[in-house]
């Protein structure tokens, strides 16, 4: 995996990569998510973590809910990685943007101008 070096400040942003969504068949992608935090270092570490709990657009769109008592965290391989100096975002849609915190406030306080999206789903709308 490389990475062009840059000048810019860089964020990472890790999406929905929760033991309930790794699989056989996906495992690869925490795998690859390990490979690059040993290979770059970032200047803001992001974890977006999804949850849907009963009654909610999720629920009622998808017929599936994500309590967030179960397995609500991202997985330990890449937490351990990640320290304690990590932005957590709760969302209950797809978009990262419309989680618990103003993440375009975030990323412009810290002057972030790059940032690099990992996960099991990288919709950001």
């Amino acid at each position: 995996m490389k990475i062009p070096s840059s000048k810019r400040k860089k964020a990472l942003i890790i999406i929905d990569v929760q033991p309930q969504y790794v699989t056989k068949r996906n495992k690869y992608i925490v795998k690859n998510i390990l490979k690059l935090l040993n290979l770059v270092k970032y200047d803001m570490y992001i974890e977006a973590i999804f949850h849907a709990e009963k009654g909610s657009q999720w629920d009622r769109q998808q017929g599936r809910t994500y309590p967030k008592k179960n397995n609500f965290f991202t997985v330990e391989e890449i937490k351990k990685c990640l320290g304690e100096n990590i932005i957590k975002i709760e969302k209950d849609r797809k978009s990262i943007f419309k989680g618990n915190k103003d993440l375009m406030t975030i990323l412009k306080k810290s002057k972030i101008s790059e940032i690099h999206l990992v996960g099991m789903d990288t919709i950001v709308v």
